[in-house]
C-alpha cells in the first residue's frame, strides 16, 4: 500500500521535528521505563540491541503510533490531529482513512486463528470476555505468521479493507502469557499499554 506507505513516513518527519520532538523522545522513555529499570541500562542501549535484533522499525512503528494518539501536545492536543490538519491534503482518501483510523484505535493482544498465507490472517482479541474471530488483509505478515502465534497491534479499517497498522510487535508464547497476567492483574485496565509488560 504505497500511499499508506508514504502517508506514515511523512507522520514520521512531522512529529520528529519542531515541538513534537522532545515529546516523542519523553513517551518512548515512559513506554519503555519498565524494561529499563528492569535491566538497569540505558535508553540508547535498548535501542541499540533492538535494532541489532532487527526489531528497530516496528518498535519504532508501535512507539510512535502510540504517542500520536496521546493529548499531550498544547493545551491537550493530539499530533495525528495536527498533521491531518496541516498536511492531511496530500494524503489519498485511503491513507486520511487510515491516519483517522489510528487516531481512533488502541493496541490489543491476538492470537491467531487460522492463516491463507501471502492474503489473510484470522485473528481473536485474546483478552476480550466474549472473542470473535476477525479477517485482517495482510500479505506481508500473513507468510510469515503460523495458527497460535501472537502478536500486539492495532488492526484498522480504511476504505473498507482490515488492516494491521506497521507498529506489529511479535511475540512468543510465553511473553504472551505474561501479557494475559499482567493485565489480569490490573483488572484489564491500561491495555493501550500493554507493550511495556
Amino acid at each position: 500500500r504505497p500511499d499508506i506507505l508514504d502517508a506514515t513516513e511523512r507522520l514520521s518527519r512531522f512529529i520528529a521535528q519542531d515541538d513534537w520532538a522532545a515529546l516523542r523522545v519523553a513517551h518512548l522513555e515512559l513506554l519503555l521505563e519498565p524494561v529499563l529499570e528492569e535491566r538497569g541500562i540505558a535508553l540508547d542501549d535498548i535501542v541499540n540491541r533492538v535494532a541489532a535484533a532487527g526489531h528497530f522499525a516496528p518498535l519504532v512503528a508501535f512507539a510512535d503510533e502510540d504517542f500520536v494518539t496521546l493529548r499531550v501536545g498544547p493545551e491537550g492536543s493530539r499530533a495525528i490531529d495536527a498533521y491531518l490538519r496541516r498536511r492531511g491534503w496530500q494524503e489519498t482518501p485511503r491513507a486520511r482513512e487510515y491516519l483517522q483510523a489510528i487516531g481512533k484505535s488502541s493496541p490489543k493482544l491476538y492470537e491467531v486463528q487460522a492463516v491463507t498465507p501471502g492474503e489473510w490472517i484470522e485473528v481473536r482479541d485474546r483478552l476480550a470476555d466474549d472473542p470473535q474471530t476477525m479477517r485482517v488483509d495482510e500479505q506481508s505478515g500473513s507468510r510469515s505468521l503460523q495458527k497460535y502465534d501472537c502478536f500486539i497491534a492495532r488492526v484498522v479499517e480504511a476504505r473498507g479493507e482490515t488492516m494491521l497498522t506497521a507498529g506489529t510487535l511479535t511475540l512468543t508464547r510465553t511473553m504472551a502469557e505474561r501479557v494475559d497476567t499482567a493485565l489480569l492483574r490490573n483488572g484489564r485496565q491500561g491495555e493501550e499499554r500493554t507493550a511495556a509488560v
